[in-house]
């Protein structure tokens, strides 16, 4: 039988409970569907292991039993399968539990947060000495906290009390000036102050327009770049452009010499000195460009997981565009691909503490027919359903070229509790150099 080292105690666990909820599961592997325990919410490594194991023969509907748990450690690398096969028996030893299956799991999750608050207890004591400023420590350690409080969410949700508790202490404090609600410049002064200060962490924003309109250059030259110059890390997950012609873009919105200027010879001296000092603004910014090959909503996730842990917080994830994400398998149509990849980044904003930043084409007809708004997206009823935020963007001299060219407007389709406002000829204004959106002052 294994047995938890002396050291193990100094962390918040409880072995037992751990084996009870694996032999619980052995007995009738039913009970897996009414936890949402995860490997990493187990103490120990050969039960984080097992669990792993019997999540996966779940989700491929096959049996969990000590045949097919033995079975797969055969084709798994694990770090110390032996280990494994002793915990199975001593599992199978304290089987016949399945009645207090919930009360198990409560004490697992409950040690899991525990030691979360411990780990992050460490971080912020690492914050506190560390060279980085107050301001960003205390960021750092807000977003530690946040992560904290949402594994206190059990399957049963936030009850009232401490649900309102939570929010009327994070109003007092606001009201107080103790702490400054975060908010992601958009680069549109006007846009921001209708927003009340930009886009809000957690939110999911949906730009749509034809192509030609600047859904691109709005995501990238506008937000992305007004994001990272105010400090907050970005990553770009480029799937119609390489990295090349997303950084081109940039450092023409910051030095005014346009894209198609760059690869020309004998660059006259004062555009290029302006283009090498945009080159060397966009050099010093916390922003990451992944192409197609991170373009799966797994990918996507994983390299916002990892530029989450190098930066110690994540801003914008932006997405160009949704329906060139990859789907989930071959089964899947291209229209429920859409849904489940708009669902996944939802999702992805909620888990970093980040707004999703998601472009979306509109359909052929749509584009005929001229301005176009969220609802003419392809998948527009899940797209328009899971979003906090659209805006849809025209500009009229692409469809009559004898309009102004400088002519543009930005609509708001759908905001959550946010009043609807267009933002056109007195608002904003195109800068075709510069590839960007700009205020009218």
């Amino acid at each position: 039988m294994s047995y938890p080292l002396e050291s193990d105690w100094q962390m918040p666990q409880s072995f037992m409970a751990e084996q009870e909820v694996i032999g619980a599961v052995l007995v009738d592997q039913s009970v897996i569907e009414s936890t949402s325990l995860q490997p990493s919410d187990f103490y120990h490594q050969e039960h984080q292991a097992l669990w792993r194991m019997m999540l996966k023969l779940h989700t491929s509907g096959m049996a969990i039993d000590e045949v097919t748990l033995m079975e797969e450690l055969s084709h798994t690398n694990v770090l110390d399968d032996h280990r494994c096969r002793m915990a199975i028996a001593a599992c199978c030893d304290r089987a016949g539990t399945v009645s207090g299956f919930e009360s198990y799991c409560s004490i697992v999750k409950d040690k899991s947060v525990k030691r979360s608050l411990v780990h992050h207890g460490q971080e912020v004591q690492d914050l506190g000495r560390g060279g980085e400023s107050g301001k960003t420590a205390v960021e750092k350690a807000e977003s530690a906290l946040r992560e904290v409080s949402l594994k206190t969410v059990g399957e049963v949700g936030t009850e009232a009390q401490y649900g309102m508790d939570a929010h009327m202490a994070h109003i007092k404090s606001i009201q107080d000036g103790t702490i400054r609600e975060h908010r992601i410049p958009t680069g549109l002064k006007c846009l921001d102050e209708h927003l009340g200060g930009g886009f809000k962490g957690t939110w999911q924003v949906v730009i749509t327009a034809p192509s030609g309109h600047g859904k691109t250059s709005f995501a990238v030259n506008n937000c992305a770049l007004a994001a990272a110059r105010a400090g907050w890390p970005v990553l770009i997950c480029s799937l119609e452009m390489a990295a090349s012609d997303i950084y081109a873009r940039m450092a023409a919105a910051v030095s005014g010499v346009p894209v198609h200027m760059h690869d020309i010879p004998e660059m006259p001296k004062e555009r290029w000195n302006s283009l090498c000092h945009g080159a060397d603004v966009i050099r010093g910014l916390p922003v990451s460009v992944v192409d197609s090959v991170k373009g799966s909503l797994s990918g996507i996730s994983a390299a916002a997981r990892e530029f989450k842990k190098k930066h110690g917080r994540l801003g914008l994830v932006v997405v160009d565009y949704l329906q060139l994400m990859k789907g989930g398998g071959s089964d899947s149509g291209p229209t429920e691909d859409i849904e489940n990849n708009s669902k996944g980044l939802k999702h992805l904003a909620m888990e970093m503490d980040c707004t999703t930043l998601v472009l979306v084409q509109p359909t052929a007809r749509a584009k005929r027919e001229g301005k176009v708004t969220v609802r003419d997206a392809k998948g527009a009823g899940s797209i328009e359903d899971d979003c906090d935020l659209a805006l849809s963007l025209w500009r009229p001299s692409i469809k009559d070229t004898a309009q102004p060219k400088y002519l543009a407007e930005v609509n708001m389709d759908k905001g959550r509790n946010i009043p609807h406002r267009s933002f056109g000829s007195t608002d904003v204004r195109w800068s075709g150099a510069k590839m960007v959106f700009e205020d009218i002052l």
